[in-house]
């Protein structure tokens, strides 16, 4: 029920509007107090183990998998055209060429810059260690991507 009600309610608002820190915080909570109905935890008690045992990601950790698949979308020209527009113009071959360096990020000025789709997703592209990664079906990508925010 969890999932249905609260973290598909999260994961709209994620994918229409983007979310601020302080709400993800409060879904942080939310997802915290829900751990602890279902196992019957007390107030005091640690989530943790018990939110992995369920294969949860922490709500920062998906919010970064949801915008780095939107990023690997956007590489693969699967999804609104805006977006692989956007970044087609910093990777070569509009994303099936060979990585083997870094992205270069558009210089910004301000906050308003450093929330802009395109250098939050070269930057996102620059801190992943593997960039083969980037080249597999979409399934294998989200495992990848999902196993790297778990460790990290």
């Amino acid at each position: 029920l969890v999932s249905a009600y609260v973290l598909s309610r999260f994961l709209f608002c994620l994918g229409t509007v983007g979310v601020s820190p302080h709400v993800l915080d409060t879904f942080a909570k939310l997802q915290n107090f829900a751990v602890r109905v279902i196992f019957g935890l007390s107030k005091f008690d640690h989530v943790t183990g018990a939110r992995n045992s369920l294969g949860w990601l922490t709500i920062h950790q998906l919010a970064r998998y949801r915008f780095h698949l939107l990023v690997y979308k956007a590489m693969c020209m699967s999804t609104a055209v805006y977006l692989w527009l956007d970044i087609a113009d910093f990777v070569p071959d509009h994303g099936y060429a060979v990585r083997a360096r870094d992205l270069r990020v558009p210089r910004t000025f301000g906050q308003h810059g450093e929330n802009r789709f395109i250098v939050r997703a070269l930057r996102a592209y620059n801190a992943y260690p593997d960039r083969d990664v980037w080249d597999l079906p979409l399934r294998d990508f989200s495992d990848a991507i999902r196993r790297w925010l778990i460790d990290s």
